[in-house]
């Protein structure tokens, strides 16, 4: 008897701290899960300060076109990832596991929809002031 009794306490104390286990779980799959949210973010700060530097833009449905001088950098989707080019060289990766994305454009925004690979969904509105000869 006191040997079930005794078995029963073990059983019910390791059952006490299951929910913890559970909770500490979650945390870690939340902090694994903030690389994405990383490299999101990342992408819009870098692309929000190259069209601060920029002297122009032009959104089409596949492409995101930036006048920086005498150059012309264009952000596109290429295969399962956006990738930056300048003139039309080179290959940089910006962001992975790219499902689909669009780009559009209303006066001085500019509106990004991504849909990921795990099917999640991201928009971004960037807001940029018109300048004197785009009004």
């Amino acid at each position: 008897m006191i040997e079930c009794i005794l078995s029963l306490l073990i059983l019910s104390t390791i059952l006490c701290f299951f929910p913890l286990l559970i909770k500490a779980y979650e945390r870690i799959d939340h902090a694994i899960s903030t690389e994405k949210d990383f490299e999101w973010n990342l992408f819009l700060m870098e692309l929000r300060k190259e069209l601060r530097t920029s002297n122009g833009w032009e959104v089409t449905k596949n492409g995101l076109y930036l006048k920086s001088g005498q150059e012309i950098v264009v952000y596109e989707k290429y295969n399962n990832l956006i990738r930056r080019r300048v003139d039309g060289k080179g290959h940089e990766v910006v962001l992975q596991k790219i499902k689909q994305i669009n780009f559009s454009s209303n006066k001085n925004e500019i509106i990004l929809h991504v849909q990921f690979t795990n099917n999640h969904t991201r928009e971004a509105h960037l807001f940029f002031p018109l300048r004197e000869n785009e009004e």
